[in-house]
């Protein structure tokens, strides 16, 4: 399958993140607000996770005796599907806490960047980018990835002194 060695480092990456915030997070737990902590841990392995099995989905369907395309449209789909009850998770959680925990302009940016997979994933499954199917999945993965990478650097800065994150 075209993409597969990104589709694996993307997985890789998924997975380091998801390691490396267990840690950061035991060592930020008393740093913080709780409930902040609590909701941006989840929030970063959920992403972590979900770039992680979005990245070995295709590479799954594929040998299943999808043509190549179908597999693209198909992981498109379910990961579509996937990232809107992640986002109405993440709202919720986000609502659930006090104004002060998060920035709104990071928040804002994760939700725009997870609605702009979104819409980019929808419009391949439905067929709309036949030829670029592969690279329209793997660019909408990557923004998932960067929001990891932002919730990621958001637990990192319970470190920094007088950090409001």
């Amino acid at each position: 399958m075209q993409h597969s060695e990104v589709l694996l480092t993307l997985a890789e990456v998924g997975i380091a993140f998801a390691g490396f915030t267990g840690l950061a997070a035991l060592l930020a737990r008393s740093r913080v607000d709780p409930k902040a902590h609590h909701a941006r841990f989840r929030g970063m392995i959920e992403n972590a996770l979900i770039v992680v099995v979005s990245s070995i989905l295709p590479l799954v369907l594929s040998p299943l005796g999808l043509p190549e395309a179908a597999a693209w449209r198909t992981a498109s789909g379910v990961l579509a599907i996937v990232l809107v009850a992640e986002v109405a998770a993440a709202i919720s959680r986000t609502l659930a806490l006090e104004s002060s925990s998060f920035s709104a302009a990071l928040s804002l940016a994760i939700f725009g960047l997870l609605g702009l997979a979104i819409c980019l994933l929808l419009t391949n499954a439905a067929g709309v980018f036949a030829g670029l199917a592969g690279a329209v999945y793997l660019v909408s993965l990557f923004a998932v990835l960067v929001v990891s990478a932002i919730l990621f650097l958001r637990l990192l800065l319970a470190f920094v002194p007088g950090s409001s994150e």
